[in-house]
């Protein structure tokens, strides 16, 4: 009994050893399975083009063909009856349109590649389809640039200045002419360097891609993390402006620098608005308030813009310059239009050093 219990003991030692073996090569084999499972996937995943809206409708707005181009951003507002489609929003003009509901909430992170991409008067409508699995690599843009580099593309101490936001308004047509209100929404991303004379250039294109006007308002400065407002206008003819026309803007600079030359060093930010209030007549309305001068020294001169909006999108704007801001004291401004302003929201005021 002794000889069988040491042999029955021997054999169990040895199976539970073979079982362990058994098992540390199931282990390892798993972990390798998975690892190549892995390294597969994402070799054969597909690449976001963009990160966000805003690079997105960038590249858009630069007349580049993004169709086949893959796309992640936020998802705005939900429009699931629109005339489109099941529009979902994002961006300032991109209406991301399906045939049915996408099982996307507001606030969601999507996925897409753009099948088809049409402008209509400024808003870019796209169709999609949804991307799985898709991964970032050293091509993918967001708005700030060049998500990663390598040693043969380094990211240069100075950054672009950036289109924020943009917006027009068509006055009613005189004649064969439409005379069209324009405002750029221009961000200084750099830390230490000013960028003179910031510009607006808008571009109006028609259905068959033939010019119908071109236009470019010039700013004087924007400093270091600043953002300035641009306002113009342009004339055309108004049987260019029709659903297929597209309204293009682009932002461009003179210089970026760590010195002002001519112009003060004040930033948006150092000019105070207040009482902002809005009266209207039988002919004439009114957008008032005080503009206070919190900068070190008197300023010269400002320009001085008016943005309104609806649902967050611009559609009206307006400027006029004021002039000699004494240091800490209020100065009272006026904008006068005859009839009255589109229906909005919201009303921003900014200056610029001028």
């Amino acid at each position: 009994m002794k000889t069988i219990k040491k042999v029955t003991g021997f054999l169990i030692v040895i199976m539970m050893i073979s079982s362990l073996a058994a098992c540390n090569e199931t282990t390892e084999a798993k972990e390798n399975r998975e690892t190549k499972e892995t390294k597969e996937t994402k070799e054969n995943a597909e690449v976001i083009n963009y990160t966000d809206a805003e690079s997105f409708e960038a590249a858009l707005n630069n007349g580049e063909n993004l169709e086949g181009t893959i796309v992640q951003f936020v998802a705005g507002e939900l429009k699931p009856d629109s005339a489109f489609g099941y529009n979902i929003w994002a961006g300032e003009h991109l209406n991301f349109i399906s045939s049915g509901n996408p099982d996307v909430k507001q606030g969601d992170t999507v996925v897409v590649k753009a099948t088809a991409i049409e402008n209509r008067l400024g808003s870019w409508i796209i169709n999609y389809e949804k991307v799985n699995h898709a991964v970032i690599d050293d091509s993918t843009s967001s708005s700030n640039g060049i998500l990663s580099f390598n040693a043969d593309n380094p990211r240069t101490s100075e950054q672009p200045l950036e289109l924020v936001d943009y917006g027009w308004f068509i006055n009613p047509p005189s004649g064969d002419t439409a005379y069209v209100e324009f405002c750029g929404i221009i961000y200084n991303p750099n830390e230490t360097l000013a960028a003179q004379f910031p510009k607006v250039i808008v571009t109006v294109k028609n259905g068959d891609g033939s010019i119908a006007a071109a236009e470019e308002q010039t700013g004087s400065i924007v400093m270091p993390n600043d953002t300035v407002t641009l306002c113009g206008m342009f004339s055309v003819q108004a049987s260019d402006l029709t659903d297929d026309t597209q309204i293009i803007f682009d932002v461009d600079w003179s210089d970026l620098g760590s010195g002002t030359f001519i112009y003060s060093a004040a930033k948006t930010t150092d000019f105070a608005i207040t009482n902002v209030s809005e009266r209207s007549g039988s002919d004439e309305n009114f957008i008032t308030g005080e503009i206070t001068n919190n900068y070190t020294q008197e300023i010269d001169q400002v320009n001085l813009s008016i943005v309104l909006r609806k649902d967050n999108k611009i559609v009206y704007m307006e400027n006029t310059f004021l002039e000699h801001l004494e240091v800490g004291k209020a100065k009272a401004f006026e904008f006068q239009r005859y009839g009255e302003y589109p229906e909005h929201d919201t009303v921003d005021v900014s200056a610029m050093v001028w």
